[in-house]
C-alpha cells in the first residue's frame, strides 16, 4: 500500500470527473425526501458493452451501477417471434399482521438487489409495488431472475425478507408476519463537518429469518455488511445533510450513504426507533491495476472492468485504456471483486480476484489475467420427433466462478452461449413448462461440460418433452384457477417426494416419477387446501394423466405462548409438525407475535403437534409441545404454550456469538504462494459459523466475531483440505496451508473404431470397494461431454489404491488402476476403451402365461437405490444392453405384482437370456392400536430381505403392504410423542413376519394404557447425573418392544405402556465429550411397576501398548465386553460387534494406548491394524491385523495390557 500525492489528485479529479450521480435505484429529482422510485432509471455510464479505450489511464471512463446483472457479456441467438430473451419469475405470498391475521391493503415494495449472475450489475434493477387482497395474499409475476429485497408496511408495523429467483426455482413464495416499524433520523457530514447535500442513504437489516437466530449457517464473508439486506425506498439528504426513514421493521440497523462526490459510508448498528445518527464521509479508497492477456504482459484494452462490492448498490465500472490499465477511487473501505464483461475473454484465473480497500490508501497494482472466452453451441430438439424447440431457455452455470448466463433457442431450436470462463460448467435447459430439472444425472436436460480457453464447443444439443406424466389444474370450489398453489407429491406407502408449485394460472405437470406407482396428491394455496389427498395411478405408457385438485378453505390453529405468570412471550419461535397421513407443505416456523399470538391455516385434518423451537436448557427442562387434533376446515381448539425459557434469538446475542474482533492470516500452497478464492471458516464451540474468502494475495479476515477460540479451516476445489486449526479470536498471522489435489485427465474412445466417445461418465472408487462388489449405481458418477472424449478431475489422496471405472450408454464400464496417488500428482493420458457392453434379454409374464408390460428391469434388490436398465413392452420383452460383464443380481419390478430377482451371467458378445414369472406376491396388514383405540398416522415399516417398505396407519389404525415377495423378515411400529404416552419416549414393537405367495400374513400392534412401568434414578457415584439417555428392550412371544427417554434434571426417568417380557435396560451417560454406558437385565411383569436405579461407580481405564505395528499402517484399540473368541471377521461379523463396543482409542506413534471410561467387568481387548485408509472403521477391523486378551476389570482401578501383532 502506499499514499502519495498522486492519491490525492485522483480524488480530486474522480469529484469533477464523475458527474453522473448514482440515480439508477432511486430514480426521480434530486429533491429533499423519499426518491420517487417509479420514474425511469437512466443508463449508467460506463455501460458494460466492448468499447473504444480510455483517452489515458489517468481518465478511465467510470460510472457507479447498481447490483448484478443478466446476460451483459452473452449472445442471444434470436427468439422466435414474441419471445421474451429474459427468463422471468415470480415472487408470490401472504402478509399477515402482528396478530397473525390477515393484513389487507398492505404494501408490498420489491427491489432487485443482485442478479443470476453475482457479478455483474442489472442494468435496469427491477422495482415493483403491489398492495395486499383482503386475504393478505399478493402475487407480482414477470421479474427478472436474481435477488430481491421485499419490504411490507401497513399502519406502523413492517417486515422484510430476501427473495431468490433462480433457473430452477423461478418462484419465490413467502409468509411474512408485521411486527412494530420505527424511525431513524441523521446527518451525512463531509470530513470538515460540513453537511452533505443531495446524498442518497439506504437502510440495510439483517437478511430472512437469521435476524431470529434460526440460522446456524456460515455467513458468506465475515463481513457484517455481507449479510445485510439492501431495503427498497432510500432518502436523499437536504440542504442541512438530513435524512429521515419511517416505517422501518424494529430490527438492527445500517445506514448506507452515497455522496456524488466522495466515497460511500456505512454506519454502525442502530435500533428503530433512532433519531440523531451522525454519518461521515470520506475520500475512501483506489483500485488500480491493469488487464493482460494470459501468461503474458500484452494489456488488453477497451474491457468494461467492475468493481463489486459487499452492498449491493457498491458496483463501479470503468473501461480499460490503450495500455490495459484501469482505476476505481473513491471506494468505500471493504474488499471487492473485479470482474471483466467482454464476450471476447474471460477471468484466467479461475477464481475471482478480490482487493481490500483501505481509506487514504491506493491498493498495490492488481494484473488482472484474461484469456479467450470459450462458447457453447447446439440446439433444443423435441424427444420423439427432432423437431426444434423455439423460445425456451438454455443456462450454463460455472462451478469455479459460481456465475450463471443464459439465452433463449432460435426458431431452428439453435442456442449459443459466449463469453464462458474455461472450466467446468453445467448447461441445462430451464423453461417452466418443461419441468424442473430432474434430480438423475446425464439426463436429456442437462450436461456437465469441461471448457479449455477459446474452445468453441458445438453440437451440445437437448431432447425434451413438453409438459409432464401427470399435469393438471389447481381451483378453488367455484372452479376458479388457484395461481401459485403448492402441489405435495408423495408416495402412497407414506414416503414424501417433492412439491411442485402451480403456475399463475393454476397449471402444474410432474416428470421423473416411476410409471405405475400410485401417488397422493394435495393443493394447498394460504388458506386453501385439497379436503383430501387425490390417488393418482401414473400411466404404463407414454400417455399423461391428468388431474383437477380443488381446494377448499382448510382447518386452523390459533394459539399463545405465555410465561409461568400469564405474561405473553412475543418473539417465540413456534414450530407445527403434521402428520404423515396429511400429504402437505406446510411452513413450519413462524414467531410469535403481539401478545404471544401465533397461527397456521389451510390446514388438513388430522393430528398437529405444536412447540417452542428451543435448544435444551442447561436444567434439563424440556420446551412445551403440544397435540391438537382438527377436524377437515374446522378452527381447533386455542394452544397454549407456556414458556419459561429464553428467546432463541436473544439468547444467542446474549453468548456474545458475534463481536468486533477478527481473526486475519494468509491461505498458501506448500511453497508459500497465495491461493486466491479459498473459502475459509471458522466455527465457534457453540456451532455459530463465520467466513471469508481469501483475496488475490491469498489473504482473509473474519470479522465481526466475539472472544473465544475457533475451528479454522479452509477450502479450495483445486486443494485437498487441510486439518481444522484452533486460533483464538484476535490473531492476525495465521498461515493455513492447502495441499494440491491429485488430478487425472485422460479420454474414452470407441475400442472398435478408435473414435471419440463424447458423451460419458466417470466415477473414482477403491480398490476395497470394487472388492466388495459396489454396485455401480452407488458410485459417484461425474458426467462429461466433450467432442474429443476427454476428461479431468480431481482424486483422493492416500496410502489405498484408487480406481478409475468408465461407462457410457451402450458400453460396458471399464476400469483401471491408478494405484497410491499423492497430493499435487497429475496422471495424464489415461485412455479408456469401450466395447458394447453385455446384453440381458428376455420377458416378463405373469403365472398364467399372459405378458406383463411395464414392467421394470433394474439391478440389485432395491430399485430406490437403483436406475432401470429396461422396461418391457406389450409383448412382455425387454431388452438391457451396456450393460457389465459379470454376475448380476436383475429384478422385475411392476406395481401388480411381487417383484422377482433372478442371478445371470453376463458376457461380452453374447446374450443371455434371462425370463421372469411374477406372482400376485403375498400381503402383511394388521391394525395399530393402544387401549383398544386406533392410532392415526403412525409409521409402520417392513423389511424383507428383498422389500424395505414404509406405510402409514389410517383413521382405523389399518396398514397394508402388498404384492410381496416371498421369505421373511419383520415389521415395526414407531411411536412417538403423544402417541407413547410421554412427549420425552419413543416407543416401537417390532414383530417377526413370513410372506407367502397368495396369503395374508396378520400382524396386529395394541399398545396398551394400562401396562408395565420402569422408573428410577441415574446417578454417578450418588449424585443425580444430568446428561444420560435411557433405553430399554422387552422381548416376549408377541415380538420385541423398545423404548426410551432421556433423564430429566434430577436424575429422574420413566418408561411406560411396557409389555411383560425379558427386558434390558440400557443406560448411556455423557460426561464432557466421553460416555459410559451399563446394562441390566430382568424380567419384566404385566402391570408391574418396577424400580431400578442406576448408579455409575468409579470409572476404570485400560493403559497398553501395541507391539508390531508396521510402517505405513493404522493401529486402533477396540473393547468389546465379555470374553469374544475372534477368527478372521466379515464385514457382517464387524458390524455385529461394532454395536457393542464399550471403549474405543487410537494407538499413538510410540505405540502406547488410553481407554477410559470402563464399568468394572470382564473384556477383549482388540488391537487392530490396518494398512493405508480404509473407507470407514467397519472396513478397517474387515480388513485388520489383530491381537486379542481377555481382561477383567475392576471398580476405580487402571490396567495395563500388552499386546502384539
Amino acid at each position: 500500500m502506499r499514499t502519495n500525492l498522486r492519491f490525492a489528485l485522483i480524488v480530486a479529479a474522480c469529484a469533477g470527473l464523475v458527474a453522473v450521480v448514482w440515480v439508477l435505484l432511486h430514480g426521480g429529482a434530486p429533491s429533499p425526501g423519499r426518491g420517487d422510485e417509479s420514474a425511469p432509471a437512466p443508463a449508467a455510464s460506463g455501460e458494460h458493452r466492448p468499447g473504444p479505450a480510455a483517452p489515458s489511464p489517468r481518465t478511465p471512463r467510470t460510472g457507479r451501477l447498481d447490483s448484478g446483472a443478466i446476460g451483459g457479456r452473452v449472445a442471444v441467438t434470436e427468439p422466435s417471434p414474441g419471445g421474451d430473451a429474459v427468463f422471468r419469475g415470480a415472487i408470490v405470498g401472504r402478509i399477515r399482521g402482528y396478530d397473525g391475521k390477515p393484513a389487507a391493503n398492505a404494501t408490498v415494495s420489491l427491489l432487485q438487489t443482485a442478479g443470476e449472475d453475482r457479478l455483474m450489475p442489472p442494468d435496469t434493477p427491477a422495482k415493483r409495488e403491489a398492495q395486499t387482497r383482503e386475504d393478505g395474499g399478493f402475487e407480482v409475476s414477470g421479474l427478472p431472475m436474481g435477488t430481491y429485497s421485499v419490504l411490507a408496511r401497513s399502519n406502523g408495523y413492517a417486515q422484510s425478507q430476501t427473495a431468490l429467483l433462480s433457473f430452477e426455482y423461478p418462484i419465490a413464495d413467502m409468509d411474512l408476519k408485521l411486527a412494530l416499524s420505527g424511525r431513524v433520523t441523521g446527518v451525512v457530514r463531509d470530513a470538515a463537518g460540513q453537511p452533505v447535500e443531495g446524498a442518497v442513504v439506504w437502510a440495510l437489516q439483517p437478511a430472512g429469518p437469521g435476524r431470529y437466530g434460526f440460522s446456524r449457517s456460515f455467513a458468506p464473508s465475515g463481513r457484517p455488511e455481507s449479510t445485510l439486506q439492501l431495503l427498497p425506498g432510500p432518502e436523499k439528504t437536504g440542504a442541512e445533510g438530513a435524512f429521515r426513514f419511517t416505517d422501518l421493521p424494529a430490527a438492527p440497523t445500517h445506514l448506507l450513504a452515497m455522496p456524488s462526490g466522495a466515497a460511500a459510508a456505512l454506519s454502525g448498528r442502530v435500533q428503530p426507533s433512532y433519531d440523531g445518527l451522525e454519518m461521515v464521509v470520506s475520500p475512501g479508497g483506489v483500485i488500480s491495476g491493469r488487464v493482460v492477456l494470459g501468461g503474458s504482459d500484452e494489456p488488453v484494452a477497451g474491457v468494461t472492468v467492475i468493481a463489486n462490492g459487499a452492498i449491493a448498490t457498491e458496483h463501479v465500472t470503468t473501461v480499460t485504456s490503450e495500455e490495459g490499465q484501469f482505476e476505481f477511487a473513491a471506494l468505500r473501505p471493504a474488499v471487492y471483486e473485479l470482474a471483466v464483461v467482454d464476450e471476447r475473454f474471460a477471468l484466467a484465473q479461475g477464481t475471482i480476484p478480490q482487493v481490500q480497500v483501505r481509506e487514504g490508501e491506493e491498493s498495490d497494482p492488481v494484473v488482472v489475467r484474461v484469456v479467450p472466452a470459450a462458447s457453447v453451441a447446439g440446439r433444443v430438439l423435441e424427444r420423439d420427433t427432432d423437431a426444434p424447440v423455439a423460445g425456451v431457455y438454455v443456462a450454463a452455470r460455472s462451478e469455479g466462478l459460481r456465475t450463471t448466463m443464459h439465452v433463449t433457442t432460435g426458431a431452428d431450436g439453435a442456442y449459443a452461449i459466449r463469453g464462458m470462463a474455461p472450466g467446468k460448467h453445467r448447461v441445462f435447459v430451464a423453461e417452466p413448462r418443461l419441468r424442473r430439472q430432474p434430480p438423475t444425472r446425464g439426463a436429456a436436460t442437462q450436461a456437465s461440460v469441461a471448457l479449455h480457453e477459446g474452445q468453441a464447443l458445438e453440437g451440445l444439443d437437448f431432447r425434451v418433452a413438453a409438459g409432464g406424466t401427470i399435469q393438471g389444474n389447481v381451483v378453488d370450489e367455484a372452479g376458479t384457477p388457484a395461481p401459485f398453489a403448492d402441489v405435495s407429491i408423495n408416495s402412497a406407502e407414506g414416503g414424501r417426494m417433492r412439491s411442485e408449485k402451480a403456475d399463475a394460472q393454476g397449471f402444474f405437470a410432474i416428470s421423473d416419477v416411476t410409471p405405475g406407482t400410485r401417488l397422493m396428491l394435495r393443493a394447498r394455496r394460504m388458506h386453501l387446501v385439497s379436503p383430501n389427498a387425490y390417488p393418482v395411478d401414473v400411466p404404463l405408457d407414454e400417455s399423461a394423466a391428468s388431474v383437477t385438485l380443488v381446494v377448499s378453505p382448510g382447518a386452523s390453529i390459533q394459539g399463545q405462548v405465555v410465561r409461568s405468570s400469564g405474561a405473553p412471550v412475543e418473539g417465540a419461535p413456534v414450530y407445527i409438525t403434521p402428520p404423515r397421513s396429511a400429504y402437505v407443505q406446510v411452513d413450519r416456523m413462524q414467531v410469535a407475535g403481539s401478545n404471544g399470538t401465533f397461527g397456521w391455516d389451510g390446514l388438513p385434518g388430522g393430528e398437529y403437534q405444536v412447540g417452542v423451537a428451543a435448544r435444551d436448557r442447561a436444567d434439563g427442562a424440556e420446551s412445551p409441545r403440544v397435540t391438537v387434533t382438527l377436524a377437515p376446515g374446522e378452527p381447533g381448539a386455542p394452544v397454549s404454550l407456556v414458556y419459561d425459557g429464553p428467546i432463541e434469538w436473544e439468547s444467542a446475542l446474549e453468548t456474545g456469538e458475534t463481536g468486533n474482533l477478527f481473526i486475519r492470516g494468509r491461505v498458501t500452497d506448500p511453497q508459500g504462494n497465495p491461493i486466491a478464492g479459498a473459502d475459509v471458516h471458522a466455527r465457534s464451540g457453540t456451532g455459530f459459523g463465520h467466513a471469508a474468502q481469501t483475496l488475490y494475495d491469498g489473504s482473509f479476515e473474519i470479522a465481526g466475531i466475539a472472544s473465544g477460540n475457533y475451528s479454522v479451516s479452509a477450502f479450495h476445489r483445486d486443494y485437498s483440505p487441510p486439518d481444522t486449526r484452533e486460533v483464538r479470536a484476535g490473531e492476525t498471522n495465521v498461515v493455513v496451508v492447502l495441499q494440491p489435489s491429485a488430478k487425472v485427465s485422460g479420454q474414452v474412445i470407441d475400442a472398435a473404431t478408435g473414435q471419440p466417445v463424447q458423451e460419458f461418465e466417470v466415477a473414482e472408487v477403491s480398490a476395497r470397494q470394487l472388492e466388495r462388489e459396489q454396485p455401480l449405481a452407488y458410485m459417484n458418477w461425474e458426467p462429461f461431454f466433450d467432442p474429443d472424449g476427454r476428461f479431468s478431475l480431481a482424486v483422493g489422496l492416500g496410502r489405498v489404491e484408487r480406481v478409475l471405472v468408465a461407462r457410457a450408454k451402450g458400453y460396458a464400464p471399464e476400469q483401471q488402476s491408478i494405484g497410491q496417488v499423492a497430493s499435487g500428482q497429475h496422471l495424464d493420458n489415461l485412455v479408456f476403451r469401450l466395447r458394447p457392453g453385455a446384453v440381458v434379454e428376455g420377458t416378463v409374464r405373469d403365472a398364467a402365461g399372459n405378458a406383463v408390460p411395464g414392467a421394470v428391469i433394474f439391478q440389485g434388490t432395491d430399485e430406490r437405490r437403483s436406475a432401470a436398465l429396461a422396461r418391457t413392452d406389450a409383448s412382455g420383452a425387454f431388452r438391457a444392453a451396456g450393460l457389465e460383464p459379470a454376475t448380476l443380481d436383475l429384478t422385475a419390478s411392476h406395481p401388480s405384482y411381487a417383484p422377482v430377482t433372478l442371478t445371470v451371467s453376463a458376457r461380452l458378445g453374447a446374450v443371455t437370456r434371462a425370463d421372469f414369472v411374477l406372482g400376485t406376491g403375498g400381503t402383511v396388514e394388521g391394525y395399530v392400536t393402544k387401549g383398544g383405540q386406533p392410532l392415526e398416522g403412525q409409521t409402520v415399516s417392513l423389511n424383507l430381505a428383498n422389500a424395505h417398505q414404509n406405510a402409514v396407519t389410517d383413521a382405523t389404525g389399518y396398514y397394508a403392504f402388498k404384492r410381496l415377495p416371498e421369505g421373511e423378515g419383520t415389521v415395526t411400529v414407531n411411536l412417538r410423542g403423544a402417541a407413547s404416552g410421554d412427549r420425552r419416549q419413543y416407543l416401537n414393537s417390532q414383530r417377526s413376519v413370513i410372506v407367502a405367495d397368495n396369503s395374508v400374513t396378520r400382524a396386529d400392534f395394541e399398545f396398551s394404557s394400562q401396562d408395565a412401568s420402569v422408573e428410577g434414578m441415574v446417578t454417578v457415584e450418588g449424585v443425580p447425573a444430568s446428561q444420560a439417555y435411557v433405553s430399554l428392550t422387552v422381548a416376549s412371544s408377541g415380538g420385541e418392544q423398545r423404548t426410551g427417554t432421556r433423564i430429566e434434571a434430577n436424575g429422574f426417568y420413566r418408561l411406560e405402556n411396557l409389555s411383560p417380557g425379558s427386558a434390558s435396560l440400557d443406560v448411556s451417560l455423557r460426561t464432557g465429550r466421553e460416555g459410559r454406558n451399563k446394562t441390566l437385565h430382568f424380567e419384566l411383569r404385566a402391570g408391574q411397576r418396577l424400580r431400578q436405579d442406576v448408579d455409575f461407580g468409579p470409572a476404570s481405564s485400560v493403559t497398553g501398548t501395541l507391539g508390531g505395528v508396521r510402517s505405513g499402517e493404522q493401529a486402533y484399540i477396540a473393547v468389546v465386553p465379555g470374553e469374544v473368541q475372534m477368527e478372521k471377521p466379515t464385514l457382517e461379523e464387524v458390524q455385529a460387534l461394532s454395536s457393542l463396543l464399550s471403549g474405543y482409542a487410537e494407538v499413538s506413534s510410540d505405540g502406547t494406548f488410553v481407554v477410559e471410561n470402563l464399568e468394572p467387568g470382564t473384556y477383549t481387548i482388540v488391537g487392530v491394524a490396518i494398512a493405508g485408509e480404509p473407507q470407514s472403521e467397519l472396513e478397517a477391523f474387515a480388513n485388520a491385523r489383530y491381537a486379542t486378551q481377555v481382561i477383567h476389570v475392576e471398580a476405580g482401578q487402571p490396567f495395563h495390557v500388552s499386546l502384539s501383532l
